[in-house]
């Protein structure tokens, strides 16, 4: 297997050429989406929320409004766990689903992405500059996408 590692620099190139429709705030999943979503929200000079995760809940700082169109961010989809509590506090709130990195072969729940950047593959394993901090610190947390044990 390959790895890629995506620097900052190429994930600025990758999301200069991503366009989406007119959103008015962007929500980051988490701490990578939360990356994720300030670049997108910057690039597009939107609103911009915090989804923390915890114990399977999710508290977003600032919790969006009913009437705002919403763009969902996170880095990666992989079992979909993590983005189907997120839409389930959403019901009811117009959203879409931007994901970087959508790996649709280890979906355990149904979830899908409105908009993606590129899609997993098996001979390819992407590495994001937020991913280093195991490899610095020596502790390998149960990667999310299952590839380091």
């Amino acid at each position: 297997m390959r790895v890629e590692y995506l620097d900052y620099n190429k994930i600025f190139e990758m999301l200069r050429e991503v366009k989406v429709e007119e959103f008015d705030r962007i929500v980051g999943v988490g701490r990578a989406g939360a990356i994720l979503g300030s670049m997108l929200a910057t690039k597009y000079d939107k609103r911009f929320s915090y989804c923390h995760i915890s114990n399977n809940e999710c508290e977003f700082l600032p919790q969006p409004k009913r009437e705002e169109k919403i763009l969902v961010v996170d880095d990666v989809i992989a079992t979909g766990k993590t983005m189907k509590l997120v839409t389930s506090k959403l019901r009811g709130y117009n959203y879409k689903v931007f994901v970087f990195l959508s790996d649709e072969s280890r979906r355990e729940v149904n979830v899908k992405e409105d908009y993606f950047v590129m899609r997993e593959s098996e001979d390819v394993w992407v590495l994001f500059p937020w991913d280093l901090i195991d490899f610095v610190l020596g502790e390998r947390k149960g990667y999310s996408r299952g590839r380091i044990t």
